[in-house]
């Protein structure tokens, strides 16, 4: 599996492949919710996401419907037609989707700023239709249906803004072929396996109390282990020549208002 380097991705075919699932994805979801409302939903590093507004929250049960509409859909070999518009004509397509029309807003002001003239088109695959910059396959056809995969749900807010409205983002991932899709799938198995959050869990050295997310504790009788450990530690530096510091866990707030931690 050869994975395209950044700066070529958006122009790669994974990239079309990955774009164009999102819109099959979206094309599901509507069909099981009718009045979502559409967010976006791009390409990322390792697959891709779209966010929608919806009734009610998604249930696993859900993921695996859609998963499986997605792949029929594939299988019916949808064109992707790409068809330019103006605001008028994009504003009336998209009259009951609230973020498409801020989107189109935007996009009309950033037109207007940059003397720019504004450049809107929508894509239809079978019946659904979709305000986008383009970036696809032809047809579903170069789409296999065996390297698609739906991951997870998570909350995203509109905009990131958390003032705004809260979406339901739907992760997916999708490659070229079944291998590929089979060798990320492994990795991130073996990833997860080495992941030290998953270990503390399942540590009989650690407790890990939920109030205190960041912080694990360690029983008595391996407090001895680990002080035994600083002590052997400590005399080695020592011998060898080495001078310790100490960096304390508070300091002025400064430090943690240019991390960005202040407020949490």
């Amino acid at each position: 599996m050869k994975i395209p380097e950044k700066e070529d991705y958006k122009n790669s075919e994974l990239y079309a492949i990955r774009h164009s699932v999102a819109h099959c994805i979206a094309a599901a979801v509507l069909e099981s919710f009718p009045d979502a409302k559409l967010g976006v939903g791009p390409p990322i590093e390792d697959g891709l996401y779209y966010d929608f507004q919806l009734p009610r929250n998604l249930t696993p049960e859900d993921l695996e419907k859609i998963e499986a509409r997605t792949k029929t859909f594939i299988a019916e070999n949808h064109d992707f037609i790409g068809t330019e518009v103006t605001a008028d004509e994009a504003r009336k397509t998209f009259a009951h989707q609230p973020f498409k029309l801020e989107l189109i807003d935007q996009f009309e002001q950033e037109a207007k700023e940059s003397g720019e003239p504004l450049k809107l088109t929508t894509y239809q695959v079978g019946p659904f239709l979709d305000l986008c910059r383009g970036g696809h396959v032809n047809n579903t056809k170069k789409i296999k249906q065996s390297a698609v995969k739906i991951m997870s749900v998570a909350g995203a807010y509109w905009r990131g803004d958390e003032n705004r409205e809260q979406l339901q983002r739907i992760y997916a991932t999708a490659w070229e072929k079944q291998k590929d899709l089979d060798d990320y799938l492994w990795r991130r198995e073996e990833a997860e396996k080495r992941d030290h959050r998953s270990w503390a869990k399942s540590s009989i050295c650690l407790r890990l109390v939920p109030m205190l997310a960041a912080v694990s504790f360690v029983d008595a009788q391996r407090t001895v282990i680990k002080e035994e450990l600083e002590a052997w530690a400590k005399e080695t530096e020592r011998k060898w020549g080495y001078k310790r510091i100490s960096t304390p866990h508070i300091t002025k707030e400064d430090l943690f208002f240019r991390s960005g931690h202040l407020p949490y």
